[in-house]
């Protein structure tokens, strides 16, 4: 996955997060859930991507891995913007940056 679609996906998350807490002020709630899961799923994949990407480096040793991994579970919004915007590019092999 490239760094711009990774880009994308995050701002797409962010934005859904930002709508849903508009709305739950405006007490819709049943858009609130759509948009609070649609969320959820778009940081999910870009966790999961960002692991397999982590778990296939060569960059990097084993210790930094499992942190990374615990990172993505509990910490997941600020595990991405600190991969994605300070870590990746050491991470990933450069034929892989398209």
């Amino acid at each position: 996955m490239t760094k711009k679609n990774l880009l994308i996906t995050s701002l797409i998350g962010v934005l859904f997060l930002f709508i849903s807490m508009i709305l739950f002020r405006n007490l819709i709630p049943i858009a609130t859930v759509i948009l609070l899961e649609s969320a959820a799923v778009i940081f999910t994949i870009y966790s999961v991507v960002a692991l397999i990407e982590i778990w296939k480096s060569r960059k990097i040793n084993k210790s930094e891995k499992w942190m990374w991994t615990i990172g993505f579970v509990f910490l997941t919004l600020i595990s991405i913007v600190l991969y994605f915007f300070n870590r990746r590019d050491k991470v990933v092999e450069q034929n892989q940056l398209v």
